[in-house]
């Protein structure tokens, strides 16, 4: 699965009166949750409430430094998605990978791409 770059949000909160959900969050969480019904059904993924592995090749649009932690709204979209896992909980193997290209990057196929995959031989 292929995930933009204005999908992978970092911060899941800001303080109104209390913490709140960001917009930001909560719009990347319904776009992630979409891409995930939309690549099951594409890849005849049936859900599943067994162990899985998780991992996401990330390429970032520049060299600015910023907060990488994408982990949480990818899962937690993933999960709204309803297609590939009953449950967060159940990834017991996540990698993250972020790509380095020499020179210049290009914010056109800055993202992420996702692989999901059963655990084997997990009891």
């Amino acid at each position: 699965m292929r995930v933009p770059w204005d999908l992978l949000v970092s911060d899941n909160r800001k303080y109104v009166k209390g913490y709140v959900l960001s917009k930001q969050y909560r719009m990347a969480k319904d776009g992630i949750a979409m891409l995930s019904r939309q690549a099951a059904h594409a890849f005849g993924w049936a859900r599943t409430d067994q162990p899985v592995a998780m991992a996401v090749l990330v390429q970032e649009p520049d060299r600015r430094r910023r907060d990488l932690n994408f982990s949480k709204a990818l899962k937690d979209g993933i999960t709204q998605g309803g297609a590939i896992w009953e449950d967060d909980r159940q990834v017991r193997d996540e990698r993250w990978q972020f790509i380095d290209t020499p020179g210049k990057r290009d914010p056109t196929r800055a993202g992420a791409i996702l692989t999901i995959t059963r655990q084997r031989g997990t009891p």
